[in-house]
């Protein structure tokens, strides 16, 4: 079938095409998951995958991305490419294939590495050792509570002294080991080692308070209850009361995008075959037809 013949009021967008996609001899565009696609491009950032005969499928090292992940991205995405088609059709009149995939987006994810590949035939970007940062105030250091600080500061120079009288180290501030910033960098090394050992000494409050007035850029890696409770999220329309169809109210993160600074309103997913009914009635069916399916199990 032309795609391009199946229209919504003469013009249509259309978003198929997956089922071109092959995952080796497998095809995956029409049945996927996130982890089917995301799997082995680094987006899963595995450090190493051991397989242990009693947990033969437990990650045993690395992060997992959180869930939905590639779900997310290619919505946010199809939601660009589909408002990009409707523009198209109303200044030309014609209909516009739109089509993505998970894999689409995990390639497009980690794209500066895939173009690395390419031009020098390694896999992903070079860069300092796990645990070592070139630049030891662009890293994040791990607190005595088990949190972890990250910190951003782009020009060593320029916050190297403030910030080591201020984490209780202010003979690092004239050490010519770590001054000027091209000694920082050159011993990057043990600059990380002592400052990793100056954080483990404290909880992530007294961070808070001992780095309270530092003009870098640094902040404490967020937990998904402090997110939920952070003072931006919700003035600033990022989460949004829900009502599910008991009443229960309950708080979801609203989408990203906003029009004339308004969040989007609440909306909620459909109960499981809550609609069957109505859609069997515009298909022709009637309520006795529509009886014997119920009894006989074949539909809610």
């Amino acid at each position: 079938m032309d795609l391009r013949a199946i229209t919504l009021g003469g013009g249509g967008i259309i978003s198929d095409k997956g089922e071109q996609l092959r995952l080796g001899d497998r095809a995956v565009g029409v049945l996927g998951h996130d982890l089917d696609l995301l799997a082995g491009r680094d987006l899963l950032q595995f450090d190493k995958i051991r397989q242990k005969p009693a947990h033969r499928h437990r990650f045993t090292d690395g992060q997992l991305r959180a869930p939905a992940f590639g779900d997310l991205q290619a919505g946010i995405t199809l939601a660009g490419g589909v408002c990009a088609a409707l523009f198209h059709r109303e200044r030309t009149g014609e209909p516009t294939i739109v089509d993505s995939s998970l894999l689409a987006q995990a390639m497009w994810s980690i794209a500066p590495s895939i173009s690395v590949a390419d031009l020098f035939g390694i896999d992903g970007i070079p860069g300092a050792p796990p645990g070592l940062a070139m630049n030891p105030l662009v890293n994040r250091y791990k607190t005595k509570d088990d949190r972890w600080i990250q910190m951003v500061f782009l020009q060593p120079d320029k916050f190297w002294a403030g910030f080591c009288a201020r984490i209780g180290l202010p003979e690092l501030a004239t050490d010519e080991r770590f001054v000027p910033s091209s000694n920082l960098v050159a011993n990057a090394a043990e600059a990380t080692a002592l400052l990793a050992d100056k954080f483990a000494e404290h909880d992530l409050e007294h961070w808070r308070h001992a780095l309270a007035d530092e003009p870098g850029v640094w902040a404490p890696l967020a937990t998904p209850r402090e997110t939920l409770n952070d003072p931006q999220s919700k003035p600033n329309g990022y989460l949004i009361t829900n009502v599910d169809d008991q009443g229960v109210e309950y708080v979801m993160v609203a989408a990203p995008v906003q029009f004339d600074e308004t969040p989007p309103g609440p909306g909620r997913a459909p109960e499981h075959g809550q609609h069957t009914e109505e859609i069997l009635l515009e298909l022709g069916f009637d309520w006795d037809e529509i009886g014997k399916a119920k009894d006989s199990g074949a539909i809610l």
